[in-house]
């Protein structure tokens, strides 16, 4: 552990806060809003939807980033996609972005999907963890921040229309939950097949972790990351797209855009929420009924992140004809 003395950086920051104070203060008793014009500023202001309320959702913002975005508004008077002249359309995976806006189609590149699909194998083990990061290290060699995984969802679909089997891991002691979590994790995914995951980067990571922390299993478990299939790819690199993503690869957005499962439903809806419950329970600040109901959301967000990779997979073949 690495002990660093920042109070002068603190106090530096003291310096501001009488003036800061002063303005919240005069915002708040103000009748008017403050006029403050819209920008890439806004990003995870929580008053963005309010702020933007008379703004096309998709816009330019979507598109481009900090001051190109700003320097287009600026010219343009517009955020719109509609706006833009075609020499402001951008280059690359964006500019297939807004041509399908524009257009209302989707596109797709069959044969970059067909290369994709014939990289799939059965059986085919559809991969989900959930993990947590506390700040104080609460297991022996561990780090601060370091995730921690606590819960895997698996579909198994032995071969093409098969009947789905859905095995699950969620700790629900107060102990460490890596042990546990990688045996069932090997269990599950036997040693053969394809492991689809959405941004295998994190799974990667995940398993060498463990793969450290448990050298006797640690070719079981490396091996597995040479099975891994990233469903993330044909999307991120724009194989297909519907106008629908907004620009975004996330599973939050592809998955309404090409099949009928969202997450809106859910009490859980993405993986931060589902991390800062489970150390809540961790720390004992959620017990009996409250923790029995995130129980039975994180099951759900969790599994609907691996059924709902079942249902891309379904989509892009059937797009790929």
């Amino acid at each position: 552990m690495k002990i660093s003395d920042v109070t002068g950086q603190v106090l530096e920051q003291q310096n501001d806060i009488d003036e800061k104070v002063a303005n919240i203060l005069e915002a708040y008793y103000s009748e008017n809003e403050p006029s403050i014009d819209i920008g890439s500023h806004c990003k995870e202001c929580p008053y963005q939807e309010y702020c933007w309320r008379e703004k096309p959702k998709y816009n330019i913002f979507n598109i481009y980033r900090g001051s190109k975005a700003e320097n287009i508004y600026e010219k343009n008077s517009s955020v719109a996609i509609e706006d833009l002249s075609k020499d402001e359309y951008p280059k690359g995976n964006k500019r297939i972005d807004v041509q399908s806006y524009l257009s209302n189609e989707i596109y797709i590149d069959k044969e970059k999907i067909s290369n994709f699909l014939d990289r799939i194998n059965f059986p085919t083990f559809y991969l989900d963890f959930e993990t947590f990061s506390p700040a104080i290290p609460l297991f022996l060699d561990t780090k601060p921040y370091q995730k921690i995984p606590f819960q895997l969802s698996l579909h198994i679909e032995e071969k093409k229309g098969s009947f789905l089997k859905h095995k699950k891991y969620l700790h629900k002691q107060k102990s460490d939950p890596r042990p546990k979590f990688a045996e069932n994790l090997l269990e599950h995914c036997q040693k053969i097949g394809t492991i689809l995951v959405y941004n295998r980067s994190f799974e990667m990571s995940i398993i060498k972790s463990l793969a450290k922390t448990f050298p006797d299993i640690k070719n079981d478990l490396l091996a597995l990351n040479d099975r891994m299939v990233d469903l993330l790819e044909p999307f991120r690199s724009r194989y297909l797209y519907r106008s629908e993503q907004m620009s975004s690869a996330s599973i939050k957005k592809v998955l309404p855009a090409f099949t009928n499962k969202s997450y809106k439903n859910l009490s859980i809806q993405d993986g931060l929420s589902a991390s800062i419950k489970y150390e809540d329970f961790f720390n004992k600040r959620m017990t009996g009924s409250e923790l029995e109901a995130y129980w039975e959301a994180v099951d759900k967000y969790c599994e609907l992140d691996t059924m709902g990779m079942v249902d891309l997979l379904k989509s892009i073949r059937a797009l790929s004809i």
